[in-house]
């Protein structure tokens, strides 16, 4: 990316949070400027959550607790100030998070957004983004995980697979 593009585009800020299985959140602050290319953000997006989620929990939640990552937009409760609490910690509340099928689509593959009109994505965005002079927006980008139903029919189908197979070997086998 050339940095040289950006000097006549204004600074901004999002925020994306990220729900553990137990339900805490994180939230990591990212800035970019406002004529920067919508894949940059997925990439950004995907490098943060690989930064976040190590790749041993990766594959735990990919691979045994069957769940996959998925990007909402969650709307943040008015509660929130975003001031800095004494442990350095901002505290937000979720009030509603709404599955966004573009960001999911493209953390799995940030290429999908290459030739998006940049000017309507940050418009679809922009509950998300604000600019980096302005107060804490009252959304942010949510990264968490569902259950993945396809991943538990091949899991129910390879098992029942592997139980008839050793049911009929046990059966031949006597």
């Amino acid at each position: 990316m050339n940095m040289n593009t950006h000097r006549n585009h204004a600074k901004a800020i999002y925020m994306c949070l990220f729900e553990s299985a137990t339900e805490k959140l994180y939230i990591s602050y990212h800035s970019y400027f406002e004529g920067q290319d919508p894949e940059d953000l997925a990439v950004d997006l995907v490098t943060t959550y690989k930064r976040h989620t190590g790749r041993f929990k990766r594959t735990l939640y990919r691979g045994i607790l069957l769940k996959k990552p998925v990007v909402s937009i969650a709307k943040l409760s008015r509660v929130t100030n975003a001031r800095h609490s004494t442990a350095g910690e901002d505290h937000f509340f979720v009030q509603e998070k709404v599955y966004d099928p573009t960001l999911t689509a493209a953390i799995r593959d940030p290429t999908i957004l290459r030739n998006v009109d940049r000017d309507s994505f940050y418009r679809e965005y922009k509950d998300v983004m604000v600019k980096a002079d302005a107060p804490a927006p009252h959304a942010a980008i949510l990264i968490h995980y569902v259950n993945d139903p396809t991943a538990a029919k091949v899991f129910s189908i390879v098992g029942t697979v592997i139980s008839i197979t050793a049911g009929l070997v046990g059966a031949c086998a006597f």
